[in-house]
């Protein structure tokens, strides 16, 4: 499966600052591109994804359609297996 996934931050957030290094090395780790964007200045792309909390990790396919989406604080194991 060839996917790309997107985080959505705030420079406010704490658990958007504890989570994005997990994010990005599993991310790596599987093989996913990831864009990280802070809600502030993407509200098009807030809109498109109805974003409404931070951080929001959406997964998607080729055709840049979700797969799925975690929101909130996750553990590290959490953040593998949701690239797995």
């Amino acid at each position: 499966m060839t996917a790309k996934a997107i985080l959505f931050t705030s420079p406010t957030c704490g658990p958007c600052k504890s989570m994005k290094p997990l994010i990005t090395e599993a991310a790596a780790a599987a093989g996913v591109p990831l864009e990280t964007f802070e809600v502030g200045d993407q509200s098009s792309l807030v809109m498109v994804f109805q974003i409404r909390a931070v951080p929001t990790l959406v997964l998607l396919d080729q055709q840049y359609k979700e797969i799925k989406r975690m929101v909130g604080a996750a553990s590290a194991v959490e953040i593998r297996e949701f690239f797995a």
